[in-house]
């Protein structure tokens, strides 16, 4: 693994609150000076002993041991004192993100050559790197063979990884995950299946009840679909088994509530007579019996040739009527009687 002969620092780090927010300019060349320093490399993750750092942003031993602490405080460096050991929080979001997938394979080779040397920094390093190198990727056009490169890198890298820090690389990949859109863990999911699976059994054991954390929801992986069973299409395109409905095959008897239904239907279909004052918009008796005349006139008027008149049905209003109109005549013909 080369060392960098340059550096590429955002401009946005002058008006950054975290750069601005320590309390002196020591602290702000010290951070500087990880990006220059000649030990470094371009994974923003490397040992760089206090000593030397010392000497290139011309401190003492024990001040420098301080200003390392202010940088970890201010979340701008992670250093591990032991191994001495730094890295760069953040490398892979900004300048330093690799654009294209040759790239990416390239400091993925940078990254198995590591070895397993402060695991808990270099699978931060790593978790990063996965994240930032998906996010480089919305860039691409759809059909780009960047896309191929990517999942050759991650294919290889993150299993690997996995063997070598275990929970410590998946303990990463979710807290980077809650800094990126969903559909990043996702894809990580995909390359290192294993991550699936770790997010599942944390939230199932942080809920106590099998029931999933809103902090990190779980990956939409796609699931086999049953053979036999209708499905729908949710919004994650992934089908869901759903009950037959009736009259399809498997299904023999209504439920008790379509058969509710179905009496209830019925009923109110053979209603003959609304409430006083009130349209009804079902056929009464007499409607019944005049359309069936009217229907036995058609079949006549076919059997004799006589071309068919169209059926005229009258409506409630309409029968009401004639009803009270033969009434009264009725009662007009009984009044004459001696």
């Amino acid at each position: 693994m080369a060392n960098k002969p340059y550096a590429q620092i955002d401009g946005s780090l002058l008006i950054s609150k975290k750069f601005r927010g320590l309390p002196n300019n020591d602290a702000r060349f010290a951070y500087v000076s990880v990006h220059l320093s000649p030990m470094g490399n371009y994974l923003g993750h490397f040992r760089y002993p206090l000593v030397v750092w010392a000497d290139e942003v011309q401190l003492d031993g024990d001040s420098m041991r301080g200003i390392a602490e202010l940088l970890i405080e201010a979340k701008l460096i992670e250093y591990d004192f032991d191994e001495e050991i730094v890295r760069v929080v953040g490398w892979f979001y900004k300048r330093n993100q690799p654009e294209n997938g040759s790239r990416m394979l390239g400091l993925a080779k940078d990254f198995e050559r590591l070895g397993d040397d402060a695991p808990e920094l270099q699978a931060h390093a790593v978790a990063e790197f996965a994240f930032g190198c998906i996010r480089a990727s919305k860039s691409w056009d759809k059909d780009s063979s960047e896309h191929d490169k990517l999942q050759r890198a991650l294919t290889s890298l993150l299993p690997e990884k996995h063997d070598q820090l275990g929970d410590e690389l998946m303990a990463a990949l979710v807290e980077e995950a809650t800094r990126n859109k969903r559909g990043a863990s996702d894809e990580i999911a995909l390359m290192l299946p294993a991550f699936g699976d770790f997010i599942v059994a944390s939230q199932q054991t942080h809920n106590g009840l099998g029931e999933t954390s809103s902090s990190l929801p779980a990956p939409t992986l796609p699931t086999p679909c049953r053979l036999g069973v209708d499905t729908l299409s949710t919004a994650s395109g992934h089908p869901v088994p759903t009950v037959p409905g009736p009259g399809r095959q498997g299904r023999s008897t209504l439920s008790a509530h379509e058969t509710e239904t179905t009496r209830k239907l019925e009923e109110t279909k053979t209603e003959t007579a609304a409430a006083p004052g009130t349209e009804t918009t079902f056929a009464s008796t007499d409607d019944m019996r005049l359309s069936a005349s009217a229907v036995e006139l058609q079949n006549r008027a076919h059997e004799v040739g006589e071309p068919a008149k169209p059926e005229t049905r009258p409506t409630a209003a309409t029968l009401r009527s004639k009803l009270a109109e033969d009434a009264r005549s009725a009662e007009a013909a009984m009044k004459k009687k001696p």
